[in-house]
C-alpha cells in the first residue's frame, strides 16, 4: 500500500485513478448552495466514485433538489430524521462504499484538483488522513479571508490542537474508509 522507494509518480497517478472515493454531503435547507457544492464535486479532476447526499431533516426544496440531482448525476440520497451535521456525516459513512471518504458541507465548494492532490499525497506518504487549507469567499467571489492560522512553531500539533483548530474544517479532509470503520 505504501509508495515503494523510487516509485515513479506516474504509478502513483495510476493508483489515484484506481482509488474509489465516496463524497459525503450533509444537507438541511440550502438548496442553491447544495447545487453549487455538488457541482464542484462533479468537476473534480479525480472523479468521485459516488456522491452521497445526506438529507438531515431537510426542507422540501432541498429534498426535491437532492432527488433531482440524483436522477441526473447518479448520486445516492440518504434521509435521516436528525437535524445535525454529525449524524448526517455518520449516515454517509455507513452508506459509503469507497476506499476513501471525503466530506463536503453543502455551503462549501472545492477547487477542481482537491481530491486528486490529496490522494496523491496520501498514497505517496502512506497516510490515512489528509486535510488541506481553505479560503473564505463572499457570494460575489471576492476573497473575504484566509483559512487556517499558522500553528505556533514551539508547539507540537497535539499541543496546538488543545488550543485551536490548526487542521481545517469539515470540507477539507479525506479519510481512508477502513480507519472510519474502526471508529464507532
Amino acid at each position: 500500500r505504501s509508495r515503494a522507494r523510487g516509485e515513479p509518480l506516474s504509478l502513483v497517478k495510476e493508483r489515484v485513478a484506481r482509488t474509489r472515493v465516496s463524497v459525503v454531503v450533509p444537507a438541511h435547507d440550502r438548496p442553491a448552495m447544495l447545487a453549487e457544492a455538488i457541482g464542484s464535486v462533479l468537476q473534480q479532476t479525480k472523479p468521485a466514485s459516488e456522491i452521497i447526499t445526506v438529507l438531515s431533516d431537510a426542507s422540501p426544496e432541498c429534498t426535491a433538489l437532492a432527488h433531482d440531482l440524483a436522477r441526473h448525476n447518479g448520486l445516492k440520497v440518504v434521509a435521516i430524521a436528525e437535524a445535525n451535521v454529525a449524524a448526517a456525516r455518520n449516515a454517509g459513512i455507513k452508506a459509503a462504499t469507497g476506499d476513501w471518504i471525503a466530506f463536503l458541507d453543502d455551503d462549501d465548494i472545492w477547487m477542481r484538483e482537491k481530491m486528486e492532490r490529496q490522494l496523491q499525497v496520501a498514497l505517496l506518504l502512506d497516510v490515512g488522513v489528509v486535510s488541506c487549507d481553505f479560503v473564505l469567499f463572499k457570494e460575489d467571489g471576492d476573497i473575504a479571508g484566509s483559512g487556517l492560522s499558522a500553528k505556533p512553531a514551539q508547539l507540537s500539533l497535539a499541543e496546538a490542537l488543545m488550543i485551536a483548530n490548526y487542521v481545517s474544517g469539515g470540507s477539507a479532509a479525506i479519510v481512508r474508509a477502513d480507519i472510519l470503520g474502526r471508529v464507532d
